[in-house]
């Protein structure tokens, strides 16, 4: 987890584990503030953050959500979930 959060620069994650769990956060946050970007990330009035799910039934929900999912972990562990950022990190 340390090369996940070596550079202080670098845009942040928010990690989705389930579907329950993305449309609770998502029907919190006002239409206004919410909206996919040019680079099809998740983006506030004054930020962007990248999108990581575990699991393609949560990746699947937060795409039908309109949200562009920049990783997405095969397997529900910690390990798994690092690899799917670090090599999503060096596409972008």
């Amino acid at each position: 987890m340390e090369a996940l959060t070596a550079s202080s620069q670098e845009t942040p994650w928010v990690v989705f584990f389930s579907p329950s769990t993305a449309e609770a956060v998502l029907d919190a946050i006002p239409d206004s503030r919410c909206a996919s970007t040019e680079s099809d990330s998740l983006s506030f009035r004054n930020s962007s953050l990248r999108l990581a799910s575990i699991g393609s039934t949560t990746r699947e929900y937060l795409m039908s959500r309109g949200l562009a999912v920049d990783a997405s972990s095969g397997k529900p562990s910690a390990d798994s979930l690092s690899q799917a950022i670090s090599e999503a990190r060096l596409v972008t």
